[in-house]
């Protein structure tokens, strides 16, 4: 079996390990992220290699945006209450950063 996993998944996943519940706004949001600006074949991927979960995204995306870092998501409130952001690594790996929202 070859099953993808997508944003959509990875997104439930943070939502559940937070403690919250999936919400239709939660299944609404299981769309194809825009890809990276960057041109690696990988950076074209919608498919998240990993999801770290934090206290709080927002410092850490400052301390990136300071930094100079591209994100292939920007940091922004999800309905579901978690805050997150997504950067690509030098391997063209989409990593997710997850925290709670306000």
């Amino acid at each position: 079996m070859n099953a993808a996993f997508g944003l959509g998944d990875a997104q439930e996943l943070v939502a559940r390990k937070m403690g919250i519940e999936s919400s239709p706004a939660l299944l609404e949001e299981r769309q194809t992220m825009p890809s990276p600006s960057t041109s690696s074949s990988a950076a074209a991927s919608t498919i998240l290699a990993a999801t770290m979960i934090l206290d709080d995204a927002k410092p850490l995306f400052l301390e990136f945006q300071a930094a100079g870092v591209q994100f292939a998501q920007p940091l922004r409130s999800e309905p579901w209450g978690a805050r997150t952001f997504i950067v690509e690594d030098l391997d063209g790996n989409l990593l997710c950063f997850a925290g709670r929202g306000d």
